[in-house]
């Protein structure tokens, strides 16, 4: 007889926390994340192996009746519709929820991609966009609520990530060190400690003694074999070098290396900044002063000198729009490529990028575009440093405005913010323009998660935190869409602040 899965699971899932529990302060940091996040897992686990079918089998008229609406609505405006047999369907069924709801968003897809002047089919598109979000919403929030229901842990700590290739000796460091200064001979790099932390590359640090010009602590960035993202770090060092010159809080960036074959992956070093990185809300109380530094900084990142970083890059610039909807249609094939499951809630975040992107029309300027709390480190109560440039790029100055919203507002007023940034130099922009990229902040970091998630899955990388963090995290930043995007149904009018 085969033992009960569920049984199964949920038997793993006490003997990981009697062993955290049993262990206590013997075990180290990573030693007790990776335990308690294991046993997330599997209490998710249990819920799907348990609880999902009946959850699916809850909302399966209702997700055939929304196929039936859209076929029609389609139909009536002359759009070929995907063809689907809805008798395949059972109540319940995994795979039969999966397969309408591809269908579905195969039917957004085609939608968004229509002549959005023509107001029938801009709110044919709203209207099955919203229906669709709040059909997964709904799966997700009685999802989200059986899972509680399955543990009775306390919520994991903080997460860190694994290393998924070992970090590089102080002998192979030395060695590459001295081959890179060969005027150096006494050169010697020690101490050799990686960074514990969900990181989309791998942060090492390391001791340095004999060179005239280098801190004694130096921080590596290394790329892994697997990136949500698609980025290196090697081209993140003319950004900090211009930025460091121009007095902003970053590491000041000491050397890149592109070439893979001296220690496994491109890599940058640069100083060690005093700080750690730490959530908007457990600064609350130093809100007012840090949302102003902010603005401040912002503001003169974006007043940058672009061919200064890029040369002559922002002499032939794409049209604004155009170039957005590149980007969008970047990370929308990454996702198609490498989810791990559709979402409708995604797929129709996707859509109202494409529908609203005449909402984008600003000059170009150096952006961040990942500029949130993760990225910012404090000293002191101050910002000591901005890091992790890997996908900065010239862009919409709103694109680091809308993105970073989320956590501005649980500093000050938004409206103070702006009215801060603005009185420092920071470019005039629409309200519409925010809005915008505020939903592609959270498309973008979703569809981040779902890959780091697939990616664990799949067998790209070995890291179980870092998966865990599309597995666990995903869902519940889904919910986070699905209320901005129903609340993105008023849109604001044009405006400039």
């Amino acid at each position: 007889m085969q033992p009960d899965p569920d049984v199964f699971l949920r038997g793993i899932r006490r003997e990981l926390l009697a062993l955290t529990t049993e262990m206590g302060s013997r075990l180290s940091v990573k030693q007790s994340l990776t335990l308690q996040r294991a046993a997330e897992g599997l209490a998710q686990l249990v819920f799907r192996q348990e609880r999902l079918p009946r959850v699916l089998g809850e909302v399966h008229e209702k997700q055939l009746r929304l196929l039936h609406e859209t076929a029609a609505r389609m139909r009536d405006l002359g759009v070929s519709v995907p063809t689907f047999d809805f008798t395949r369907s059972e109540p319940g069924e995994v795979r039969g929820y999966e397969a309408m709801a591809a269908t579905q968003a195969a039917c957004l897809a085609t939608l968004s991609r229509l002549d959005q002047g023509n107001p029938q089919t801009r709110r044919t598109l709203e209207t099955l966009a919203r229906a669709s979000s709040e059909l997964e919403s709904e799966v997700r929030a009685r999802s989200l609520a059986e899972i509680k229901s399955i543990t009775t842990a306390e919520d994991a700590a903080a997460p860190t990530m694994d290393q998924l290739v070992r970090s590089p000796t102080a002998a192979e460091l030395t060695a590459y060190l001295r081959k890179r200064f060969p005027e150096l001979p006494e050169l010697k790099a020690t101490n050799v400690r990686a960074h514990s932390g969900v990181n989309a590359k791998e942060v090492i640090f390391f001791d340095v003694a004999g060179h005239p010009d280098w801190p004694q602590t130096v921080v590596m960035r290394r790329d892994r074999h697997f990136s949500t993202a698609k980025t290196s770090v090697a081209p993140e060092y003319n950004v900090l070098d211009h930025l460091w010159r121009c007095g902003l809080p970053v590491p000041r960036p000491l050397l890149t290396e592109y070439d893979p074959s001296h220690l496994h992956h491109p890599f940058l070093l640069m100083e060690c900044v005093p700080g750690s990185a730490q959530s908007a809300t457990a600064l609350s109380s130093r809100g007012p002063q840090l949302g102003a530094r902010l603005a401040t900084l912002l503001a003169r990142i974006h007043n940058c000198d672009l061919r200064q970083v890029y040369g002559g890059v922002s002499t032939r610039p794409l049209p604004a729009r155009q170039r957005v909807l590149a980007m969008v249609e970047k990370y929308y094939r990454v996702w198609l490529e490498e989810r791990i499951e559709p979402s409708l809630i995604l797929e129709a975040g996707y859509a109202w990028l494409r529908s609203h992107v005449d909402q984008v029309d600003h000059n170009l300027v150096l952006v961040h575009a990942d500029f949130d709390f993760r990225n910012f480190l404090v000293h002191d109560g101050e910002i000591s440093a901005i890091v992790d440039w890997e996908v900065a790029h010239p862009g919409d100055p709103t694109e680091d405005l809308g993105y970073c919203r989320p956590d501005i507002e649980k500093l000050m007023p938004w409206t103070e913010f702006l009215r801060l940034y603005r009185q420092q130099g920071g470019p005039a922009v629409s309200d519409e323009s925010i809005r915008y990229f505020e939903v592609w902040g959270h498309v973008f970091r979703l569809t981040s998660a779902s890959t780091a998630w697939i990616g664990y899955c799949t067998g790209l990388h070995r890291d179980l935190i870092f998966g865990s963090v599309g597995f666990i995290e995903y869902a519940q930043s889904l919910q986070v869409l699905a209320e901005v995007l129903r609340a993105g149904d008023a849109s604001p009018a044009p405006a400039r602040t």
